[in-house]
């Protein structure tokens, strides 16, 4: 797969199928330490909107291969409901060909339809993720624990202030 082919024949909805390959994903790369980061906290609050999992998975002759994975949880900032991105992860061996961005595209392209979400949320590099429309946030954006606040990302309604929580009633 490049960063000049089309992948999204290949994003499938998650199922409970994948949680095993996506949990080796995510433990390959970014490891253990990932269980304590103040974005992980916070979806252990809500549950993953299930209509915005997605897997991007490659058929072999060893069987069905999950090669990236992306979701987003419901949270309030305030009183705005919106979506909190990731975890995004992409296999070791295919990173830096565009897949990430291609698959947040994708699944971004959904999550603008949704109209009770006024906003998507992440902690990330704002230089990868302002090309999907991502940009800083205000002071006023509160997360429950540890961030560095010029990795705290917004898209969509940018005047949200408040503290971050999870919102599993809206999942």
């Amino acid at each position: 797969m490049s960063a000049t082919g089309k992948i999204t024949d290949k994003i499938i909805a998650t199922t409970p199928a994948h949680k095993a390959a996506i949990e080796t994903l995510l433990a390959q790369g970014f490891g253990p330490g990932r269980h304590a980061r103040t974005a992980e906290r916070l979806r252990e609050q809500s549950t993953a909107y299930t209509d915005l999992s997605y897997v991007l998975s490659d058929d072999t002759a060893e069987g069905t291969q999950i090669l990236a994975s992306i979701s987003y949880s419901p949270i309030r900032v305030g009183g705005d409901a919106g979506l909190l991105l990731g975890p995004l992860i992409v296999s070791p061996i295919l990173q830096n060909r565009g897949i990430g961005v291609e698959l947040m595209t994708y699944s971004l392209a959904f999550a603008d339809k949704l109209t009770q979400f006024q906003f998507v949320l992440l902690v990330g590099d704002l230089p990868y993720y302002q090309r999907v429309g991502f940009g800083s946030t205000s002071s006023a954006v509160i997360m429950p624990g540890p961030v560095d606040a010029a990795r705290l990302l917004v898209r969509g309604k940018t005047d949200i202030a408040g503290k971050v929580c999870g919102a599993p009633d809206l999942a």
